[in-house]
């Protein structure tokens, strides 16, 4: 069933909003696309991006992402949405570029999700020591991923909350929402390996949607790879799929 909500303006919305919740290190722009670096922490933060649903010049656009991530020793990679120009796509794959890292972009209305405030979640409104080292133990950050990921974190220049769940004293669960343009926006969700399928993970989501709730939120979303597991957790906290969008890596 489509989502109710499906607008270009919400697609475009939700894309910016993403941008804020999870910043690149370096930023450029050229001719309509954002080109993103971060040290390779993540392909969304290492991918370049259109800011519109059409590119009337593509080869330059490509020459330039060439230009601005081998200068950084990363590979191209292209972030397309589902709902811009297929052109685009088109002349990726004709450049030989490979498609990788399905990922669904979910979101609800923030009166239609699962919100219960939860005292036994502790939502910080900055990011403490203890919710770095509980992030960098639940992802098993390398010491580098790790430094590359706390600078990312420290560049986010909107509002945010951070959210913990202890196991009999140890953190067992942790994200972060970023407020933007009235989102919700749900980063770095986690939870400990041998305690997934326990519940802590949908509590702390909750509460946080609660705490966006409080803050203005009109809307929550997330961006999830379209094979993980947690798009039930998702589901059942009321978000729907909205778009989709695939990597495209330049050949080697």
């Amino acid at each position: 069933m489509p989502h109710p909500q499906a607008t270009p303006d919400l697609f475009w919305r939700i894309e910016h909003a993403c941008f804020a919740a999870w910043p690149a290190l370096e930023e450029a722009r050229f001719e309509g696309w954002l080109l993103r670096a971060a040290n390779g922490l993540s392909r969304r933060a290492n991918s370049a991006n259109p800011l519109g649903s059409h590119s009337q010049n593509l080869p330059a656009i490509l020459a330039a992402c060439e230009w601005f991530y081998r200068a950084r020793s990363l590979s191209v990679i292209l972030r397309l949405p589902s709902f811009i120009d297929p052109a685009i796509e088109e002349r990726a794959r004709a450049l030989h570029y490979r498609a990788e890292g399905e990922t669904l972009v979910m979101h609800t209305p923030i009166d239609s999700a699962r919100a219960e405030a939860d005292v036994t979640v502790e939502i910080s409104n900055t990011p403490t020591e203890d919710w770095f080292h509980a992030i960098s133990r639940l992802q098993d950050y390398s010491p580098e991923k790790f430094a590359s990921y706390r600078r990312v974190v420290g560049l986010m220049s909107v509002p945010a909350g951070y959210a913990l769940v202890r196991h009999e004293g140890r953190a067992v669960s942790a994200a972060y929402g970023a407020m933007s343009d009235g989102l919700l926006v749900f980063e770095s969700v986690v939870t400990d390996k041998d305690h997934r399928g326990k519940g802590h993970g949908r509590r702390m989501l909750a509460a946080l949607i609660a705490w966006g709730r409080a803050a203005g939120a009109q809307g929550v979303c997330l961006q999830v790879q379209a094979d993980n597991p947690a798009v039930a957790l998702y589901a059942g906290l009321g978000l729907q799929p909205l778009y989709r969008y695939r990597y495209f890596r330049e050949p080697a």
